[in-house]
């Protein structure tokens, strides 16, 4: 795994050589840190595999980064920690946002917890995990506040 790096960019270029990719791609230090994570199991052909994805479906930016490489991992049925799936529902949050799509998939406690996560990981910052997230300070505030409401009234009354 200290060689990862090294093999990443000697994939990349067996890449280019094969006419599959014509841009220059990075990893960030993200995706290789989530690359590193996992104990790839079969040989240097599954992480080539990988990385061959990645590459082709990087971002305009060529820059591919952890996230990116969490998507894809749990996408091809690979293992992932909670701290992958939080990434995940983040992005997928972001993702919705930003398309304009509600967030009626996910109940009114994953989303609570999403909003509650990010802002811990700014040390409480609203600002900072609205950007994050993809949405304005007050939409943020606001939806913290509505939902501790709603997931307060699903709670079973104590006695």
């Amino acid at each position: 795994m200290d060689d990862l790096p090294l093999l990443v960019d000697v994939l990349l270029n067996r890449i280019v050589e094969a006419g599959k990719l014509v841009r220059t791609i990075h990893f960030d230090s993200d995706a290789l840190r989530t690359l590193r994570r996992y104990t790839w199991p079969g040989n240097v052909r599954e992480l080539e595999n990988v990385i061959e994805r990645l590459a082709i479906n990087a971002p305009r930016t060529g820059v591919v980064s952890g996230v990116d490489v969490s998507l894809d991992l749990e996408s091809h049925g690979f293992a992932q920690t909670d701290e992958h799936r939080q990434i995940l529902l983040a992005k997928r949050l972001r993702c919705l946002t930003n398309s304009g799509v509600s967030v009626r998939h996910l109940s009114k406690r994953q989303e609570l917890d999403l909003y509650l996560r990010e802002l811990a990981e700014v040390g409480g910052d609203v600002t900072k995990a609205a950007r994050r997230l993809g949405i304005k300070r007050t939409t943020l505030h606001m939806r913290i506040k509505r939902l501790e409401v709603k997931v307060a009234s699903l709670q079973p009354p104590t006695i």
